[in-house]
C-alpha cells in the first residue's frame, strides 16, 4: 500500500487505532473509524467522554490526508446516548462539553426538563461509559451453552466479568426511576428503564453462576439445587423483562 500513488487510495481505519502503527497510513488519504459494536451484543459500553474530545478534529489539524471520520459499527439499535453523540461529532468542528451536553439530551430524549434524569444519565459515564470501554465488549452467563465452566457466552464474545463497577449503574437506574411520576409517558424513558435494569441483571447473573459453580465443586447437593433455582428464577425474570420492549423481545425477531 505504501507504494500506490498518492490520492489512488482511500484507507478506511474503521476501529480509529491501525493509524498509529502504520505511520499514519504513509500519506495516504484516510477515514478514521468508530466500530464500537461486535456481532450486535447490546452490552452498554463506550468512552462517552472521549468521543466528546472530538479526536478527529485535533488529528485533522495535523495531519493533512486525514480526509474524513465515519462509524462502522457492526450493529445497531442498542446504546442510544452513546450514539446520539457519536453522531453529532461527525459533524462538528469542536469539542463539546460533556455535562451541557447530557443536560441537553436528557430533556430532548425525554421531553421534559428533569434534573433527576440529568444525573442518572451524567453519572453512566462512571460506569458503563467511563473511559477505556469503547472496546470492552463483555458477554452474558446466561447466553453461555450449559456447562460448569462458561467463559465467554460465545465465541469471540468477551469476557462475562462487568468491566465497571455494578454499584455505580445501581444508583443510576435508582436516579431514573425516582423520575417516574414525571416521565412515564417517554417511550425513551420507559426504554432506557428496561435498558439500564437489563444490564444490571445480566451482570448479577454472573454472581449467581458462580454460586452454583461452588456449590458443584464442593458436592452440596442442597445448596446446588438451591443455586441452580434462583439463576434459573433471574433468567426467567430477564426475560420477563425482556418481553416488555419490542426492541428486546425475541418474538420481535422471530416473526
Amino acid at each position: 500500500v505504501k507504494d500506490l500513488p498518492k490520492g489512488k487510495v482511500l484507507i478506511l481505519d474503521i476501529d480509529g487505532e491501525k493509524f498509529k502503527k502504520n505511520k499514519f497510513f504513509w500519506g495516504h488519504d484516510f477515514v478514521l473509524g468508530t466500530l464500537h459494536n461486535f456481532g450486535g451484543r447490546m452490552v452498554l459500553h463506550g468512552d462517552i467522554k472521549a468521543v466528546s474530545q472530538n479526536k478527529y478534529m485535533k488529528l485533522a489539524q495535523k495531519k493533512p490526508n486525514l480526509v474524513g471520520t465515519g462509524l462502522f459499527p457492526e450493529a445497531i439499535g442498542h446504546n442510544p446516548m452513546y450514539y446520539d453523540l457519536v453522531l453529532e461529532m461527525l459533524t462538528a468542528d469542536n469539542r463539546v462539553n460533556l455535562e451541557e451536553w447530557i443536560a441537553a439530551y436528557a430533556e430532548r430524549r425525554y421531553g421534559y426538563q428533569s434534573q433527576g434524569a440529568y444525573q442518572a444519565l451524567s453519572s453512566l459515564k462512571n460506569s458503563v461509559y467511563k473511559k477505556g470501554s469503547d472496546m470492552v465488549d463483555t458477554g452474558c452467563v446466561m447466553l453461555a451453552r450449559p456447562t460448569m465452566t462458561a467463559e465467554m457466552s460465545a465465541p469471540f464474545a468477551g469476557k462475562l466479568e462487568p468491566a465497571f463497577d455494578l454499584g455505580r449503574l445501581v444508583e443510576s437506574l435508582k436516579l431514573l426511576y425516582g423520575e417516574f411520576d414525571n416521565l412515564e409517558k417517554s417511550d425513551a424513558y420507559r426504554y432506557d428503564l428496561v435498558d439500564l435494569l437489563r444490564e444490571i441483571l445480566s451482570n448479577v447473573s454472573l454472581n449467581y453462576y458462580r454460586n452454583v459453580q461452588s456449590a458443584y465443586a464442593t458436592r452440596d447437593a442442597r445448596a446446588f439445587r438451591e443455586a441452580a433455582n434462583r439463576f434459573l428464577e433471574l433468567i426467567n425474570d430477564t426475560d420477563d423483562l425482556l418481553s416488555v420492549r419490542r426492541e428486546f423481545d425475541l418474538q420481535t425477531w422471530l416473526d
